[in-house]
């Protein structure tokens, strides 16, 4: 592994119990490790570089929170600077096995992907110890995240272990990226507009104790908002902009239908006593828009599942 120079990125945010572990835990053949100290309470940064002297090791203060994705974003463009082949993000929680990162690295080194992510749910005895709110709560977000960042063939979305080709974070708006724990999720969404082969390998978590900073009515209320948001985006990019088809006639057609499908029923729809029923003809109506509404999206789904990114943009050559 010590040919091909791999770099990794730690955020930083209320870890300090945990940091020992995780920088002890990295491989000797990673060349470079930036710890993105993100206003931490606990003076994380500070604490490293009082306690490690490895030269691989910078730590960069942010003097404000920025969030995870914040802090991730300002440890890429930090090795925009080094010659370094391939990044690697993992959290400071220690929930991350770092044994396991070679098995990240690898597919981009034989082309077989341009992004690997992490993914919690293929074994169920890796998942069988998440703690139940999450293991739930991650099904529903990654389903969420499909459906907006057209990966129908990822899953776990919210895992924030990945590796990326470096080339790759030079062509992205990273700036416009989601900086809060949205991160991974608007990560996604973006590697999509810009067609990046995305490979999901197995892997597991360590849970303990530790308390989760997300604030859950945030991502009860405002999570949603996003993928909505991004679901829009993509297909701005991808089926309006990039390639204006039938496929994009047939969402819109498809919401069309079913949006006068349901203002025609709910028109002639009365709960008064003896009211006049609903003519033959208005009943068709409402049947024809709402089935054919449905059959316009089913037939977008069809097309969008098979319009999942599987080519690199960049090969590895070394």
């Amino acid at each position: 592994m010590k040919k091909y120079k791999v770099a990794l990125v730690i955020p930083c945010y209320k870890v300090r119990s945990h940091i020992t572990q995780v920088i002890k835990a990295i491989p000797s053949w990673v060349n470079k490790i930036i710890c993105v100290d993100d206003c931490c309470p606990e003076k994380t940064g500070m604490f490293i570089k009082k306690n490690f002297k490895d030269k691989r090791i910078k730590v960069i203060f942010n003097k404000k929170n920025f969030g995870v994705g914040g802090a991730t974003v300002v440890g890429f463009k930090e090795l925009k600077k080094y010659n370094i082949d391939f990044i690697a993000k993992v959290d400071g929680d220690n929930q991350m096995d770092l044994s396991l990162l070679k098995d990240f690295v690898m597919p981009l080194v034989t082309n077989k992907a341009d992004f690997v992510k992490g993914n919690r749910f293929t074994r169920i005895s890796d998942y069988e110890k998440m703690p139940f709110v999450r293991t739930i709560g991650n099904i529903i977000l990654s389903f969420l995240s499909k459906i907006s960042s057209g990966y129908w063939n990822i899953f776990d979305c919210t895992n924030g272990y990945f590796c990326i080709n470096k080339k790759i974070i030079k062509i992205l708006p990273l700036d416009k990226i989601n900086k809060g724990y949205f991160f991974e999720n608007d990560l996604l969404n973006w590697l999509y507009i810009y067609r990046t082969n995305i490979l999901d390998i197995p892997t597991k978590s360590i849970y303990k104790n530790e308390k989760s900073n997300i604030n859950l009515f945030k991502v009860i209320i405002l999570f949603p908002v996003l993928f909505f948001r991004n679901f829009i985006r993509r297909i701005y990019y991808e089926y309006f902009l990039r390639r204006l088809d039938f496929t994009f006639l047939s969402l819109f057609l498809g919401f069309l239908f079913l949006f006068f499908g349901i203002k025609t029923s709910l028109n002639s729809w009365s709960t008064i006593p003896n009211a006049q029923p609903s003519n033959a003809g208005t009943v068709g109506l409402v049947l024809f828009l709402l089935i054919s509404g449905i059959q316009f999206i089913l037939y977008f789904l069809r097309e969008d599942m098979n319009n999942i990114p599987n080519k690199n943009i960049f090969n590895f050559k070394k």
